[in-house]
């Protein structure tokens, strides 16, 4: 389920030697001193010069200098459609353009993606800013992306110890890429949509070549994001996903013009109503001490199936005041929507502003599964709420307690229901251990909610 990590390196002191595995026997290294940048001036066509000149000799490492005047200022989108280009940035960069743009990106082709690209700080964790809070005349639409780093169509790309703010449309977005790694990169105050994003990569078979599966197999270290309109860090419709120590914070939004809603952090995958050849596929997602906390509508949503979280840390995720809540979901600190299915290890959900954890079926025919080891306390709403479930499983060492501050009267530490428009016809099943509420451990209860058995609380 694993990348494969040889490529992988951990730390900053030795991100110089991140993959160059494609380069040419002795790659160049250049400044882009060397082709007219002046602190204070435009860099970007010193930028794209040192890159041309390292095309023609098969690629190599672009050095933007610290410039002891706070940055380089880039006039618009610096667009690299070259592979092997490897930039080493020792100053900010600031993009100065207000019509919507990227800032920085890396460009390849379906037919010819970009191999072996990315930035790393060996120093400092410098910034890249896109502009986007003063870009004027954009009203979002979903497909367009303006974010301050972008990597499309390319295979192995790479960022390290960055700070990508500000996008107008996403801040760090890695988009139909295979193999994309991040190490210690912060994607922050996106206008719209994500912090970071890594997206689905349509031609990339490489774990399966003759299979239906498309991996995109990505890698984050230490990934953090903070202040975004949209999700903290999305995972959208990527399979063969590793995050390790991933921390999101105040994302999401409560303001009724946006289209999008945000939370901390989405695996997000086509359910089966929307692509009947997706039925029974899974994201093959692990995700490892997130730490997602003070969040907008959601803590962490999975729409994706084989996901699973590892000690993750769920706190205090805040129902909107003015967006319409028509779910009654949003405030959840998890949430596992339509065909999703998860499976959390050593969990915590504590004072959620509406749900521990919510199982929502979509349809007739997508149905949630949960399998829940750990604890979740002082839910605003119920402990876990599942309609339409498929299974919901909780351990023998679960806790599930002090729910309800909402509406004593009304909730329960955990409500099961399969009535209504979410009913599932083939029956829901739920096999319930540990301590729920005030009820001491035994032996796990079976629930089998058919027809006749629609609901179940306790």
């Amino acid at each position: 389920m694993n990348p494969d990590r040889r490529d992988i390196v951990l730390g900053v002191a030795a991100l110089a030697a991140l993959p160059r595995t494609a380069f040419a026997a002795e790659p160049r290294t250049v400044s882009i001193e060397a082709f007219g940048a002046v602190p204070g001036e435009d860099a970007r066509p010193a930028i794209l010069a040192a890159v041309q000149s390292l095309a023609e000799t098969g690629g190599g490492t672009v050095i933007i200098p610290n410039n002891g005047v706070g940055g380089w200022r880039i006039s618009g989108e610096t667009r690299i459609e070259t592979s092997n280009i490897r930039i080493e940035l020792h100053d900010d960069l600031q993009l100065t353009t207000t019509e919507p743009s990227a800032a920085l990106s890396f460009v390849g082709s379906p037919a010819r993606p970009l191999i072996d690209v990315g930035v790393v700080c060996p120093g400092r964790k410098c910034r890249i800013d896109g502009n986007g809070r003063n870009m004027r005349g954009y009203r979002y639409v979903a497909g367009p992306s303006f974010p301050a780093l972008h990597f499309a169509h390319c295979h192995r790309p790479f960022a390290g110890n960055l700070h990508a703010f500000n996008g107008l449309v996403n801040s760090l977005l890695f988009e139909f890429c295979g193999d994309p790694r991040h190490v210690d990169c912060d994607g922050s105050d996106a206008q719209y949509d994500n912090g970071i994003s890594v997206n689905f990569y349509p031609l990339y078979r490489r774990h399966n070549p003759e299979g239906p599966l498309l991996w995109t197999n990505s890698y984050g270290l230490r990934p953090r994001a903070w202040n975004n309109k949209g999700i903290g860090i999305a995972l959208y419709a990527a399979v063969g996903n590793v995050l390790e120590w991933p921390a999101s914070w105040n994302n999401g939004n409560d303001i009724a013009a946006l289209p999008t809603n945000g939370g901390g952090i989405s695996i997000e995958h086509n359910t089966a109503s929307r692509d009947p050849a997706a039925a029974g596929r899974d994201s093959h997602t692990v995700i490892t001490g997130a730490d997602v906390h003070d969040n907008y509508n959601i803590g962490i949503i999975a729409t994706a199936r084989g996901v699973k979280l590892v000690s993750p840390r769920i706190r205090r995720t805040r129902r909107p005041r003015i967006r319409p809540n028509r779910t009654t979901a949003y405030g959840s600190n998890l949430l596992v929507f339509g065909y999703g299915a998860v499976e959390v290890v050593d969990g915590l959900s504590e004072d959620a502003g509406q749900h521990g954890a919510v199982l929502l079926a979509t349809n007739t025919h997508d149905y949630p599964d949960l399998a829940w080891d750990g604890t979740i306390v002082r839910s605003y709403g119920h402990g876990i709420w599942g309609r339409g479930i498929s299974l919901v499983t909780t351990s023998d060492r679960s806790v599930v307690e002090d729910s309800g501050a909402g509406n004593p009267a009304r909730v329960r530490d955990v409500r099961l229901d399969n009535t209504g428009s979410a009913y599932n016809p083939v029956g829901g099943r739920a096999v319930i251990g540990g301590r729920i509420g005030t009820a001491q451990p035994g032996t796990p209860t079976t629930i089998d909610l058919s027809a006749d058995a629609g609901l179940w609380t306790r």
